[in-house]
């Protein structure tokens, strides 16, 4: 056994940047938006998943009727089931893409971190290099996460105009 003590990851590259420090004071506003932004994602998702239960609920209690006002209603969802389809559609969408909100914008801090480690670094020009494909990689994925909350939110705004005007057309024919 050798008496010689090896420091740790001496075998690594010096160029690796993941030991580097960085001052949380550069990325910790960062973040407060990125849990601002993700908070938001976070209450599209919950209220376009609960716009689907909620429309699974209605249907079931309509479909299992046995009386004949109820029979109406039966055939007045029959009826517009393109727009409750829509619907259902509109509030899926809304969740998928509330998730890749959250997924992507996750990933635009990891590069934002990723080129503000890049770029502390002065040692050579491959950092440099790093630094910039950091910094494309933060802006592309924060601006398809931005499309994504958008889209979000619109396809949310659907979802729910759909379900309004369903059920005022199902109320308004079975009556």
């Amino acid at each position: 056994m050798s008496d010689t003590v090896s420091e740790p990851h001496s075998e690594l590259p010096s160029s690796g940047l993941i030991g580097s420090s960085l001052e949380e004071s550069k990325y910790k506003p960062d973040f407060q938006v990125l849990d601002r932004y993700q908070k938001y994602s976070a209450e599209l998702l919950r209220l376009s998943l609960l716009g689907i239960a909620g429309y699974g609920y209605i249907i079931k209690e309509v479909l299992n009727v046995c009386d004949a006002k109820e029979i109406a209603m039966r055939q007045a969802v029959l009826d517009y089931k393109w727009m409750l389809m829509c619907g259902v559609v509109a509030l899926g969408m809304s969740s998928g893409l509330a998730l890749a909100h959250r997924g992507l914008s996750s990933e635009s801090i990891a590069y934002l971190i990723a080129f503000l480690r890049a770029s502390g670094q002065t040692a050579g020009i491959e950092h440099n290099g790093r630094a910039e494909k950091e910094k494309a990689g933060f802006h592309w994925y924060l601006k398809v996460s931005g499309r994504c909350l958008i889209a979000s939110a619109v396809c949310l705004g659907a979802g729910s105009l759909f379900i309004a005007a369903t059920f005022a057309c199902i109320l308004w024919t079975a009556k």
